[in-house]
Parts: C-alpha cells; structure tokens; sequence
C-alpha cells in the first residue's frame, strides 16, 4: 500500500496492474526463471554489441526457447516450436526499441 501511495503522488512513478507483467497464476518461481533468462540475455546482447562497436567478428547461435501467450495467440508456434534453431534473421542496426 506505501507503494501505491507514493506512486500516486509521485509524477516520476508510474503503477500498473501487477496482471498485465504478471499474468494471474504466475507463480514466484516463474517469475525468477523469467528474470534470470532475462538478465542472462540481456548479458549476451550487452556483450555481442561490444564486440560490434569493436568490429570484432563473433559467432551467435538463436535457440527458441518458447512463446510468450501473445505470440502463442497470434501463431508464432505455426512457423516456430521449442527447440527450433533459428538459421537466418534479418538484422537492423537503425531499429531501436
């Protein structure tokens, strides 16, 4: 409750349901699983762009791991399953997000 007060009166905080990052039945260990994968790759990305900016060549393997409900409902899993390697991906160094 402290939380949601301050983020009430703060116009540098913002709150959201807690559903729309973690949807209902998420339980703490998924959301450990999902936030050390995440740091992970945000690591190796971290990692593969200095050695971009260094113009040194480095080798990348992409693995699918799995979807996401919103990629599953709009049918990723048709062209992509778990395990998939992905061999080609289109890469846009002006894309940022």
């Amino acid at each position: 409750m402290p939380d949601a007060v301050r983020g009430w009166v703060s116009p540098s905080i913002d709150l959201i349901p807690e559903e729309l990052v973690y949807p209902s039945g998420t339980t703490a260990e998924e959301v450990r699983e999902r936030n050390t994968a995440a740091m992970a790759s945000s690591q190796d990305l971290a990692f593969a762009a200095a050695l971009d900016q260094q113009g040194i060549d480095f080798g990348l393997e992409l693995f699918v791991e799995g979807f996401t409900p919103e990629a599953e409902e709009a049918g990723v899993g048709d062209q992509l399953q778990p395990g998939d390697r992905i061999l080609r991906a289109a890469w846009r160094a002006d894309h940022r997000h």
